[in-house]
């Protein structure tokens, strides 16, 4: 596996759920879109400060952790189709069911790991929202 970081998107879904840990680099964003680019941080930069223009870029799976300890939501990847293609799945938790499966298209197939995990954090934060 490949430690990528996640992309702009769901960088900001992760702000909106509330992830705020430490990391080592930051998406800054201007008024343009196109402007966006992946940087160090400022000092302490995370998302407990309201920094508009910085958002932090954690690798995926301290995203994946984050979304297991804290929220009690669970992203794995698996192979399909002889390892030649990946999907994942997402298991929950609330106050009724200690495990469920959310309701999500379970039909995906990504060519590596690391996109199937990437989708797979992105709609595991949605359902959170």
């Amino acid at each position: 596996m490949v430690e990528r970081k996640i992309k702009l998107e769901t960088a900001l879904l992760a702000k909106k759920c509330g992830f705020n840990w430490r990391v080592d680099f930051a998406f800054w964003t201007s008024r343009d879109p196109e402007e966006t680019q992946l940087t160090f941080p400022l000092q302490y930069s995370d998302y407990r400060n309201d920094c508009i223009e910085y958002h932090s870029a954690p690798t995926q799976s301290l995203l994946q952790k984050w979304l297991r300890d804290e929220r009690k939501v669970v992203v794995s990847v698996q192979p399909i189709d002889s390892w030649n293609s990946w999907s994942y799945s997402i298991l929950m938790q609330d106050e009724y069911c200690p495990f469920f499966e959310p309701e999500y298209d379970k039909f995906n197939e990504f060519k590596t790991y690391e996109d199937a995990l990437e989708e797979g954090l992105k709609v595991a934060l949605e359902l959170l929202m």
